[in-house]
């Protein structure tokens, strides 16, 4: 993958926290919990990434982004405590695992900056995709093995294709990409428009209804964005130019 030995033991640490830990916290916290635990406890991963990166040096933030960044947790807890599920409380397991996979998403930002400084994009994506992967291969393979793959629907597929190829490599590309420029605290800040849009998709795929604070919400987070969009101080990043 033309990486750097140095390189790689930042590179397999990132793979295992941001890729196969991360995943393997949040499916057990949405099974243990509830999709509104999962979606307000993720999007506290921005306040995590700010907090991670001030305290390794790789970024200061401003008072004023601090800010954009809370009211986006109030938006967040708007457009989730507005859902019909907003009044459902997961368990506390639940809760705790989804935490722990916000935290390790905030921790895996802040580690791929560095490489993002010497590589491109498209390689570091590829690698930790591919090193992730094969992390989470010893743990899915005996209930893969013990499934009849004959009998599941092509729906399903079209699904599992979707979550590997949108939701896992076209993402991580945009998003190094992203960070790249702006920083992962900016960068993380964005997270904070994935309920929002999934609310969006809710009502234009399953018909769900969207209630008023659910709207109230979706302005709220789109306030902070705009209103953290100066990029913060950065420090320690790599200027030069990245491989392709």
């Amino acid at each position: 993958m033309g990486i750097r030995r140095a390189d790689l033991p930042r590179l397999a640490c990132a793979a295992f926290i941001g890729v196969t830990l991360q995943q393997v916290l949040f499916i057990l916290g949405l099974a243990a919990g509830t999709a509104s635990s999962a979606s307000i406890l993720f999007a506290t991963s921005p306040l995590w990434t700010v907090l991670i990166a001030t305290l390794v040096g790789q970024e200061r933030p401003s008072l004023r982004f601090g800010a954009s960044l809370a009211l986006g947790m109030v938006g967040v807890a708007l457009v989730v405590r507005g859902s019909p599920v907003g009044d459902e409380a997961g368990g506390v397991l639940g809760d705790l695992l989804l935490l722990a996979a916000a935290l390790t998403w905030a921790a895996y930002s802040v580690m791929i900056v560095p490489l993002l400084g010497r590589y491109s994009a498209n390689r570091v994506s590829a690698a930790v995709t591919s090193i992730g992967a094969l992390m989470l291969l010893p743990l899915g393979l005996p209930a893969l093995l013990a499934t009849d793959l004959g009998t599941v629907p092509p729906g399903i597929w079209a699904v599992v294709g979707y979550a590997a190829l949108g939701a896992v490599v076209v993402t991580n590309l945009l998003y190094f990409t992203a960070i790249r420029h702006v920083g992962a605290s900016r960068g993380a800040a964005f997270l904070y428009l994935q309920p929002l849009f999934g609310v969006l998709f809710a009502v234009l795929l399953l018909g769900e209804s969207v209630t008023l604070l659910q709207l109230l919400g979706g302005a709220v987070v789109l306030a902070s964005i705009l209103s953290g969009r100066r990029v913060p101080r950065r420090a320690g990043i790599v200027a030069s130019e990245p491989d392709v």
